[in-house]
């Protein structure tokens, strides 16, 4: 038979289990194991509802890509003197020009001139679309 001390002593050892069990549950559950998932984005929190005024197509070059000389005539679609230095255009050999931030070696749609890479201004810049959409 057991005496009243050692009852009490086992409850006493059952109370300080259970009060570590939910201590240390407690202390777990203010720190989950996994940071909160991010909300998923959306296409249309991301892209605007407006168009770009300009934009430019990319490609990755060909590994044997070599620049053209500038011609010393403009493009026949290639805008003319006057440029828009105000739009960084350049005018050289009467054509107008977009210096680039590349060095040669140039990609082989690039026009290759004093040691910097251009590409030539469409003479239709800024002209208005020909037809509206409904």
């Amino acid at each position: 038979m057991c005496n009243y001390g050692s009852k009490a002593l086992l409850a006493a050892a059952g109370l300080a289990l259970l009060a570590l069990g939910l201590g240390a549950g407690l202390l777990l559950a203010g720190k989950p194991g996994h940071p909160p998932s991010p909300a998923p984005v959306e296409l249309s929190d991301i892209r605007s509802e407006v168009d770009a005024p300009i934009v430019t197509g990319s490609a990755p070059p060909a590994p044997t890509s070599l620049a053209y000389p500038l011609p010393k005539k403009p493009f026949r679609n290639q805008a003319i003197t006057p440029c828009k230095p105000e739009l960084w255009e350049e005018e050289i050999n009467k054509g107008c020009w977009m210096a680039l931030d590349q060095r040669p070696p140039c990609l082989d749609v690039q026009a290759e001139y004093q040691g910097t890479c251009y590409l030539p201004v469409a003479k239709d810049r800024g002209r208005p679309p020909q037809s509206a959409r409904p």
